[in-house]
């Protein structure tokens, strides 16, 4: 199982103002032939693709159709465990800031039937009642008692991470709020070593062995294609539209991924990248194209109006992602807080964002860099995959460490 770092895919449309004598209808029509020949689609379909991108109902309405088809429910169930997440993670959030003593964390539970688990160490239905109270959670929630709260678990975590640090181990760590633990992931002879010094580690700290750690990525094509050289030699792919305080717009994607890069032979000059602790992004302008808020989701593009910062992201949290090897891809958040192996932080602190789902590959090296959404809203860029699992960096709050912000209006 290794975790491999990637990149991602926004629409980077053609400006519409041309010099005299352009040519800006051919130009449109060249990226149509190129966007129909790299989804496998008419293209036809795709100048329809590219001028109308799902909005609202329309996106939230694909999404629905596979969350759907994974738990067995009709679609307007779907849709309405869907359009919850936000309230939830809402909730999440006002805990972990007011109520941090004995907040626990919440997770979504989808089986054997769909509860929002909030857990608290000591006298959670009192405290939570305020917050749910005459409001769209109240009939779905359940309380649990948990021995420690989410407070002291991220300690722990980085208390963790410092002890086996120190040890000169190669490892990965998770916080799992649904078992209110820490997992600490080595190959098999380094969990030996784990276990024989486990008094050394805080508790609340389970050892897992595994085959392999995460590793960086293989930076090939996906979504839209970057290339290595003015003549081509696809390399990696363009993330999120973005844009920086003084409004000049660029395109997004993975930090891991080279700084020299060019889109349909155009160069586009990095700005600004960091590869290291929350962050693994780089921004690039694109002279001669317009970035706008689409991504290409599989089907058509669809627009992003929102994006939704890693506090308010939850456990068991439904998600989708577009990239080029593996396309339209969906799961479900397992953990918000994962130290990949390949990211140095000397904070020692976990916040990328890790997705499964059963039975299917969600991220392979060509999908490196592709956005992760939910409806129209933007969650995060694919910076690794392990096994068959996908690792995202979310891109709300951490992008505006390299001095941008995702673009969510044209």
């Amino acid at each position: 199982m290794a975790v491999t770092v990637l990149l991602l895919i926004a629409v980077v449309v053609p400006i519409t103002a041309v010099a005299a004598g352009g040519h800006d209808e051919d130009h449109s029509i060249t990226d149509a032939e190129y966007f129909a020949s790299m989804w496998g689609i008419d293209v036809d379909e795709a100048i329809q693709a590219m001028s109308n991108p799902a909005n609202g109902d329309d996106a939230l309405m694909r999404d629905a159709k596979c969350y759907a088809k994974d738990w067995g429910i009709s679609i307007d169930e779907a849709l309405k465990q869907l359009e919850l997440q936000d309230t939830i993670g809402e909730l999440g959030a006002k805990l972990t800031e007011q109520e941090s003593d004995t907040f626990g964390g919440l997770w979504i539970q989808h089986i054997p039937e769909y509860r929002i688990v909030v857990q608290f160490t000591d006298n959670g239905e009192k405290t939570l009642q305020p917050y749910i109270e005459n409001g769209p959670l109240i009939d779905s929630v359940e309380v649990r008692t948990v021995d420690t709260s989410l407070k002291d678990l991220k300690a722990i975590q980085r208390a963790t991470i410092t002890a086996v640090q120190d040890m000169r181990i190669p490892f990965e760590s998770a916080l799992v709020v649904s078992k209110n633990t820490i997992e600490l992931y080595a190959i098999e002879k380094d969990a030996q070593v784990l276990a024989a010094n486990k008094n050394i580690l805080p508790g609340k700290v389970d050892i897992i062995s595994v085959d392999e750690l995460s590793k960086p990525g293989s930076y090939i094509f996906g979504g839209l294609t970057l290339d290595k050289y003015s003549s081509g030699t696809a390399y990696c792919t363009a993330g999120f539209s973005c844009k920086n305080s003084s409004g000049t717009k660029g395109i997004l994607t993975a930090g891991h991924a080279r700084n020299t890069l060019y889109y349909n032979g155009t160069y586009l000059p990095m700005v600004s990248e960091q590869f290291e602790c929350l962050v693994d992004a780089q921004w690039h302008t694109t002279p001669g194209y317009t970035p706008t808020n689409w991504i290409y989701d599989g089907y058509s593009t669809r627009s992003i109006t929102a994006t939704k910062n890693h506090a308010y992201q939850s456990e068991g949290e439904y998600v989708s992602k577009y990239g080029r090897v593996t396309g339209f891809t969906w799961g479900y958040i397992t953990t918000t807080h994962f130290l990949p192996s390949y990211i140095s932080c000397s904070w020692n602190s976990a916040f990328y964002v890790y997705v499964h789902r059963s039975g299917v590959n969600l991220v392979d090296g060509g999908d490196s860099g592709g956005p992760w959404f939910s409806g129209n809203t933007a969650y995060g860029i694919t910076s690794g995959e392990k096994g068959n699992d996908g690792v995202y960096m979310a891109v709300d709050p951490y992008v505006q460490s390299i001095g941008v912000t995702v673009m969510t209006s044209p």
